[in-house]
């Protein structure tokens, strides 16, 4: 064992015997309930307000307005055109941007303390009076549209989009979060408002803060930028996906290297099995070099730099995803050794050392998930959505422990399909 994994397995050791806590404060609004972190160490305050209505909840036909829709919302407002915007955050070194995935929306903002009013003053512009100028979203569209064709030539991208496709089919996750170019070049600015008068309500939004404020400043601040917040409705994703026949598809492309990913779909965060899952996948391929699908694919057979696997835990039912680069004349070799990884975790389960070492690392190394704001912030809000228990950051080092040998075995068992993947390449064929 390396010293660094022998450090780690220590502190292990010693953080088992103390009590981890986030201390997260509820401070209750006009428009519900903020959850707050309070960091006096630097004269910072961040803040994520996070809507689920990503790209899953986009109509056909207007695959890619959630992303389209909240970057335009983000340049300007009302008041301050792009241009005046811009000048107005930089003057007083105030970040704020916007972003989609495939489940939620999330507004961010990081300000020096002194300028922390004025900062959720803007915020709130954003998601609730923003500019919508013609031609900011001509100007939008049209770099939107230029990435998107260069996408074409991006295996990486080509290679997650289709495996999303093929892996969820018709289900809102298989959407694009970018969109297509065909619905990239409809899109109008009344798509846009009707995009924030459905989805972007009071009943369907988080708000994560985490720095040097106090409960009742934010709780002041919150409720004069966000007076005139709509009420809206909760979304959430009701259907689930439903199982695909195993398929492989190859997009050729003249490129000395074949980007793949092969999964199947995997499981949700609230699944009791979730922790359980979660160590068995370190030890196969989540764990950097000391897993498995590492030692096999790169260490002994030199057949790429790097392989990786993880469980994508979503409401009903996410992806188990394995991910590599490999020359193209090694692409289907490779492809049947994580297979057989997989097969040989199932059928032999995994050994004790194995099974300590990754309690030890996953433990030990959890406090360095929390070192930032931007992490922490990126739990809470992962909570506010998932509905989560309130504790789940003081006792997940708990939860970890609490997963035994068979637990994990019995989660190989339970949650890996080699038999029934998805395989995704975009390469030369020889």
């Amino acid at each position: 064992m390396s010293y660094l994994l022998r450090a780690i397995a220590l502190f292990a050791v010693f953080l088992s015997t103390q009590t981890f806590a986030v201390d997260i404060q509820k401070v209750e609004t006009k428009i519900g309930e903020v959850w707050l972190v309070e960091s006096h160490s630097l004269p910072m305050v961040s803040a994520q307000v996070t809507f689920r209505a990503g790209s899953a909840f986009d109509k056909k036909g207007q695959e890619g307005l959630a992303s389209f829709a909240v970057d335009l919302m983000s340049e300007a407002t009302e008041e301050l055109p792009k241009a005046e915007f811009a000048t107005a955050l930089e003057d007083k070194g105030i970040g704020l941007g916007a972003s989609a995935d495939k489940l939620n929306v999330t507004f961010s903002l990081k300000t020096l303390s002194e300028y922390k009013s004025e900062a959720f003053g803007y915020l709130a512009d954003v998601i609730l009076r923003p500019r919508l100028d013609v031609q900011d979203a001509k100007r939008l569209k049209s770099s939107l549209l230029a990435g998107l064709k260069q996408s074409q030539e991006d295996a990486s991208y080509l290679a997650a989009r289709g495996f999303n496709l093929q892996l969820y089919g018709a289900h809102g996750y298989g959407q694009p979060t970018t969109g297509y170019m065909r619905t990239v070049e409809d899109f109008t600015i009344e798509n846009v408002k009707q995009y924030k008068e459905r989805m972007l309500g009071y009943k369907n939004m988080h708000i994560a803060v985490v720095g040097d404020i106090k409960p009742e400043e934010l709780k002041t601040l919150i409720n004069k930028a966000f007076d005139d917040m709509p009420k809206g409705k909760a979304y959430k994703m009701t259907k689930a996906p439903e199982e695909r026949f195993p398929t492989f598809t190859r997009i050729s492309r003249p490129i000395p290297q074949s980007h793949i990913l092969l999964g199947h779909l995997g499981l949700s965060r609230d699944n009791p099995d979730y922790f359980a899952a979660y160590v068995m996948n370190y030890i196969l391929g989540g764990g950097g070099f000391s897993s498995r699908l590492m030692q096999k694919v790169r260490v002994e057979n030199g057949l790429a730099y790097s392989v990786y696997s993880y469980f994508e835990p979503m409401p009903h039912k996410g992806a188990f995803v394995v991910g590599l680069q490999t020359k193209n004349a090694s692409a289907q070799k490779a492809i049947t050794l994580v297979k057989e990884q997989m097969k040989k975790i199932k059928r032999k389960g995994i050994t004790q050392a194995e099974y300590k070492n990754a309690i030890n690392f996953l433990t030990g190394s959890f406090p360095m998930r929390l070192d930032t704001s931007d992490k922490l912030l990126g739990y809470l809000s992962m909570m506010q959505t998932e509905n989560v228990p309130f504790d789940y950051l003081e006792t997940w080092v708990k939860r970890i422990q609490e997963v035994s040998l068979i637990d994990v075995n019995n989660a190989a068992q339970k949650y890996l399909q080699p038999e029934y993947m998805v395989v995704m390449q975009v390469g030369g064929e020889k």
